[in-house]
């Protein structure tokens, strides 16, 4: 039964929203429109993932894109990244030289942040004059990241088995969303040398309730296209941010 719910309910969701897919493009632009300039380009909070996959996707070789470094405070997650370039740290203490680095890209990461002013103000020292920091985040008050804010770590992992089927509990960390507001971000950016040159409030179609029987579905379809209709709203209430924060 659960397999008919999903596959009616994907039907729905590419009629309403088609491919889908706006906020990772937004995130990569921004990040292809600044790294062929970068020399040095760090990847916080990278965890297991290797941001270098993106480009062998495309067809583009590493050696183009200067250094990449992953960088992650969890050593078992960042233990499993491919890339040869890792290292542990903790953004509130990233053991680079002032303005050594070009470019920092950032993926799903600053929910997590426990002390975001110090982080930030950690990328506002390490980055270059001119280099910039591209973000793609959950916004703190759409409704999956109300519920995530208001449950135990430990729903969030049988959520995602639930959801998901074979899950790795290692890759759910606890989420605190202390910089997810286009407010919070300036706000935090301003004590750091930094101004938020671009963000962008994304919606896309629902993908946690394609379980639910569809005519239950079909109401998140309506909601996130309600959703959709202005800046101010995807922003506001939109499942994801996307954006550039500059050293001038």
């Amino acid at each position: 039964m659960l397999d008919y719910f999903r596959r009616v309910n994907e039907r729905l969701n590419s009629l309403f929203f088609g491919r889908g897919g706006e906020y990772l493009w937004r995130y990569h632009s921004l990040m292809d429109s600044r790294v062929r300039e970068a020399r040095v380009t760090l990847d916080l909070g990278a965890g297991r993932r290797d941001v270098r996959h993106y480009w062998e996707l495309k067809g583009q070789t590493i050696d183009t894109k200067g250094l990449v470094v992953a960088v992650d405070m969890d050593v078992e997650r960042l233990a499993k990244n491919p890339n040869e370039l890792k290292l542990a740290a903790d953004g509130c203490a990233l053991p680079f030289r002032d303005g050594s680095i070009d470019l920092i890209v950032t993926l799903s990461m600053m929910e997590h942040l426990e002390r975001p002013a110090a982080v930030l103000a950690e990328i506002g020292r390490v980055l270059k004059r001119g280099g910039a920091m591209v973000f793609g985040t959950p916004q703190k008050f759409f409704y999956i990241s109300v519920l995530a804010a208001m449950t135990p770590l430990r729903f969030h992992n049988w959520f995602y088995r639930m959801h998901v089927g074979a899950w790795d509990e290692s890759d759910c960390c606890e989420t605190l969303y202390r910089l997810n507001t286009v407010r919070d971000i300036r706000r935090c950016a301003s004590g750091a040398n930094l101004v938020l040159a671009e963000c962008t409030g994304h919606v896309g179609a629902p993908g946690y309730t394609t379980s639910l029987p569809p005519p239950l579905h079909f109401l998140f379809v309506l909601f996130h296209k309600l959703v959709e209709q202005s800046e101010f709203t995807r922003r506001t209430f939109g499942a994801n941010l996307v954006g550039v924060l500059e050293k001038p």
